[in-house]
């Protein structure tokens, strides 16, 4: 609820306020605005989502894809309540930065509670649980896309605001959901455990632990 409300808050506020156009299903219900002004910017979001819904439905667990549907209702009922809402529109590229960290943060919100936040999570998952492809790739793919249509239809200015604003959003949302720093670990499956972890030890000054193990056939 909070995620949901924070996002569109920061979306009317920020982005629509400045007219800029912003990744995912936003952006091309955006660009449909654009031309087809008698649409309300959040019934275009619904319109563009409920394909994305079918699709989850179809391939996906249901309590997750219902979560997103109540998470895109709750989208569209605050686009409309915050509607007008301006919260900056004096510098357009503090506004496009800013934006794209608001909105990271309530998406990235929204996605801790076990639910996506728009229909593009959706078709990433449906496409990686199918045909491998990571969610990263599809989501930049989308962004691709929507860029290239926003700098295309509305200027390379507007294009570049709108790759701005996808980036910041990203990389808050990066960071809320993985944290500021980052710890790996690898296994690696050896007969000579000990010449391995020497040389580890050695040479990347990297702690080691070694595990006996015993495959099963």
């Amino acid at each position: 609820l909070l995620g949901n409300a924070f996002e569109a808050y920061s979306y009317q506020g920020f982005v629509s306020a400045n007219d800029f156009l912003s990744g995912g299903t936003y952006g091309l219900a955006g660009i449909l605005v654009r031309f087809v002004q008698v649409i309300p910017f959040p019934l275009a979001v619904l319109l563009f989502n409920l394909p994305c819904i079918w699709l989850g439905w179809r391939f996906l667990e249901k309590r997750f894809v219902v979560l997103t549907g109540v998470a895109l209702i709750l989208q569209v009922f605050f686009l409309q309540m915050f509607n007008g809402v301006v919260i900056s529109n004096n510098d357009l590229l503090l506004a496009a930065i800013f934006a794209g960290v608001f909105v990271g943060l309530g998406d990235a919100l929204v996605l801790r509670s076990g639910s996506g936040s728009s229909g593009t999570h959706l078709v990433a998952m449906v496409l990686r649980q199918k045909y491998g492809v990571s969610i990263s790739a599809v989501t930049m793919s989308i962004n691709a896309v929507v860029i290239l249509l926003s700098t295309g239809l509305f200027g390379i200015e507007k294009g570049l605001y709108t790759l701005i604003l996808i980036f910041a959003s990203g990389q808050t949302l990066s960071a809320v959901l993985e944290g500021i720093t980052r710890k790996r670990t690898a296994f690696i499956v050896t007969a000579k455990g000990r010449e391995v972890g020497q040389l580890l030890m050695e040479k990347l000054s990297r702690g080691v632990t070694m595990l006996d193990a015993e495959g099963l056939y």
